[in-house]
């Protein structure tokens, strides 16, 4: 078995249905660097529409606010994260970095006889 081989775990958190995974974390990421919706679905390649879609499930699904929207105008509209929406960021990456980590050493344990051959 070549030693290179590593789990491919995909986290994501449910309640009535997915609403938190490596897409939205990735739509989130983007609001806060950019201060921006439509530049976080432009670097994403995500149509608008859908990403609201996704932020409002979220927030459904969390009952709480994770993005505070100001509308456009002139100068344009500004979208940033609530203190809520930055604290569930930071702990989404830990969870998923943590089960990463679970899964890596779990397949090393268990196939590492395997290796050996």
């Amino acid at each position: 078995m070549k030693s290179e081989f590593h789990p491919k775990i995909q986290v994501s958190i449910a309640g009535d249905e997915s609403f938190f995974g490596p897409g939205p974390y990735r739509l989130l990421s983007y609001i806060d660097e950019t201060g921006s919706v439509k530049e976080a679905c432009n670097d994403m390649g995500l149509s608008y529409s859908k990403a609201w879609k996704i932020l409002n499930r979220m927030e459904k699904e969390l009952n709480e606010q994770v993005v505070i929207r100001a509308r456009g105008g002139k100068i344009g509209g500004h979208t940033e994260l609530t203190e809520f929406g930055k604290e569930y960021l930071k702990l989404y990456k830990e969870y998923n970095d943590r089960v990463q980590q679970f899964a890596k050493e779990e397949m090393d344990r268990l196939f590492a006889a395997l290796k050996k051959k």
